[in-house]
């Protein structure tokens, strides 16, 4: 059997543990978009869009609409290696760079079509406080 892993997956769901309170929210909105391709040679790449994005204005992004944009994904690229129970996502490049040169972790599950990927705890990018997210992906079977 070749990796399970390879192919396109698109974004069908992503939530939000908090360790502090236990509540769980969706973390990019109920309908976010976004894209995981690993390929064969071991490298991958990763795109998560919140629900809701506004095109800027004009042609040139108000600092308003550049921060706002900024806020609402996560980009990343590099090598991955497998493990039973985790895929480690070895950063090369990065929306944010203190991701980059990192290792980031996510605990694995597929079923059917569908492969859940769960962090870690750590401090959320987007507000630093610890959580758990999961994101759900699927790919055409």
């Amino acid at each position: 059997m070749g990796n399970p892993f390879v192919g396109t997956w698109t974004l069908r769901s992503t939530e939000r543990k908090s360790l502090d309170t236990g509540e769980s929210t969706p973390l990019w909105g109920a309908h976010p978009t976004g894209t995981l391709i690993y390929t064969a040679d071991g490298r991958m790449s990763a795109l998560v869009l919140a629900e809701g994005r506004k095109a800027p204005a004009g042609a040139a992004l108000t600092e308003a609409e550049a921060f706002s944009l900024f806020r609402s994904m996560v980009a990343y690229a590099g090598r991955y290696t497998v493990e039973p129970d985790r895929v480690i996502h070895h950063v090369e490049q990065s929306w944010n760079q203190a991701w980059t040169g990192t290792d980031v972790v996510r605990f694995y599950k597929f079923d059917g079509n569908r492969l859940t990927l769960t962090t870690a705890p750590a401090p959320n990018p987007r507000d630093g406080k610890m959580s758990v997210s999961t994101l759900v992906w699927e790919r055409p079977s």
